[in-house]
């Protein structure tokens, strides 16, 4: 029996309730999964809510709902591994140098999101907290010779804008204590990478980067950040200076991943030694060793980032293997 009939009837790992010849097993016994589809199915009600920041789209509804900054099921699962009912937070607007507070879940969050786009991007927060879990996970040994955790990376791409687009539509970004970075007037275009993966543009730079040098060490807490990543210009014939946001970073327990938006993300200095949509992240370089994968439109093939953990510090380290 080869590798397909072997795998065949097992649950699928894309988190899915059919079996894996059903859902994600591709013939060749590697594995493939589509982007969740949020678009939507209905005629555009020529809406557009000032205060949601898909307003460009002309397709909100009239009643505007609370969006948590990061997912809530995220920072929910941050109490629950704390065993404390608040989250330290440090780095908003109107916080000092250095400052902590302690904030519930339910105060990190802003009326920047309609009801109707709430409700279609929801499927992404809960792809993002299956990948917070995996990445969690990662340093426990598995149960058996291979655990494998199947993702489409597009869908934790199209969290991270998410993310970023609600973290400026509630004013959090700042680029010096106390100065915000304000939203701009980005037309459709973000708004439509975050409903449609097709129309992310690889050669422009749109996408997801692991940020790390080879063999780079680490110490995996159980830390969550998230900044916008921007360029401040100056309007050579008004002197008026603005912000321009290309991208954003995320560290997710000490695993840095940068979102590219713009063509202006290539000359971001940290992409030297980045690696561009990585396959995953495997916990060893041999089994036993969980898995998890990223899947990606092109089927190109593309290392994974091998992680060792000894204690609280983990070794990030190139691996030559595709998947293939």
């Amino acid at each position: 029996m080869g590798l397909w009939g072997q795998l065949r009837n097992l649950p699928c790992p894309c988190g899915g309730p059919r079996k894996a010849k059903r859902c994600c097993l591709q013939p060749h016994g590697t594995w493939k999964k589509a982007p969740v589809d949020i678009a939507p199915t209905e005629r555009a009600t020529g809406q557009a809510n000032p205060r949601c920041y898909m307003r460009a789209l002309a397709d909100c509804s009239e009643k505007i709902s609370r969006e948590h900054y990061m997912s809530k099921t995220i920072l929910e699962a941050l109490c629950e591994e704390g065993d404390r009912p608040q989250l330290q937070v440090s780095g908003l607007p109107w916080m000092g140098p250095g400052e902590t507070v302690n904030l519930t879940p339910n105060a990190l969050a802003s009326k920047v999101l309609c009801v109707r786009h709430n409700g279609m991007l929801s499927k992404l927060d809960d792809e993002a907290l299956r990948f917070f879990l995996a990445i969690r996970e990662l340093r426990y040994p598995p149960q058996r010779r291979r655990h494998l955790v199947l993702f489409a990376g597009n869908d934790i791409e199209r969290w991270m804008l998410k993310t970023m687009l609600g973290t400026l539509a509630a004013g959090l970004a700042q680029f010096q204590q106390r100065r915000k970075i304000e939203i701009g007037a980005f037309g459709e275009h973000l708004p439509r990478l975050l409903l449609y993966p097709g129309e992310w543009k690889p050669a422009l730079g749109q996408g997801l980067y692991y940020l790390a040098n080879p063999a780079m060490t680490f110490v995996e807490r159980g830390q969550v950040a998230f900044r916008p990543v921007f360029e401040r210009t100056k309007n050579e014939t008004y002197g008026a200076e603005k912000n321009e946001i290309y991208g954003a970073e995320l560290l997710l327990r000490g695993i840095e991943l940068l979102l590219g938006t713009s063509p202006k993300i290539k000359k971001y200095p940290r992409l030297r030694n980045a690696t561009y949509r990585p396959f995953g992240f495997f916990s060893g370089e041999e089994p036993p060793r969980r898995e998890i994968w990223l899947s990606w439109p092109d089927n190109q093939p593309r290392p994974p980032i091998i992680l060792t953990f000894t204690g609280e510090k983990c070794t990030a380290l190139p691996c030559g293997f595709t998947g293939e």
